[in-house]
């Protein structure tokens, strides 16, 4: 009888993990950074694609799983369609001459604008995105680091 026992014991065991991964599925998926800043031609960064899971677990990095679309901004200085590209593991390329910032302000108080590109993540229906500013031309003007809370970004909602 205690044999008996144990094998019902272990077939309910398996039966309950076997069962339990059906209900896994992603929620969401988020792009890291969601914000980048390409300075010059040549310039990389990189970015991870995460998968939220239902079940609350660590986000996953699906990158390489991922399918990738950049669309440039619709107003922009100077943003051509291939100034910037993204191979299949995340890596993000200033691959030609573009700038998407503005200065305005006056020269003792200067504000930066951008309007960015846009990058699309895809995994498994779910859809991420980030923005990519860039300033790869000669006098395009971009924020110091210093001046972050002196920057404005303007996005195209028509998009």
């Amino acid at each position: 009888m205690p044999r008996a026992v144990l094998l019902f014991v272990l077939a309910s065991f398996l039966i309950f993990n076997l069962g339990c991964g059906g209900d896994l599925e992603v929620v969401a998926a988020d792009i890291d950074p969601s914000s980048v800043n390409l300075i010059g031609i040549g310039a990389t960064q990189q970015i991870r694609v995460l998968a939220k899971y239902s079940d609350g677990r660590q986000p996953e990095d699906v990158t390489l799983k991922s399918t990738f679309q950049i669309e440039p901004p619709a107003a922009a200085p100077f943003a051509p369609t291939e100034a910037i590209t993204i191979n299949a593991s995340g890596l993000i390329m200033a691959m030609d001459g573009a700038c998407t910032w503005t200065k305005g302000g006056t020269e003792e108080d200067p504000t930066y604008g951008t309007n960015p590109y846009k990058l699309i993540a895809t995994y498994e229906n779910h859809q991420a995105v980030a923005f990519i500013s860039i300033a790869s031309i000669v006098n395009c003007e971009f924020p110091d680091p210093a001046n972050a809370s002196k920057v404005k970004i303007v996005r195209d909602t028509a998009n």
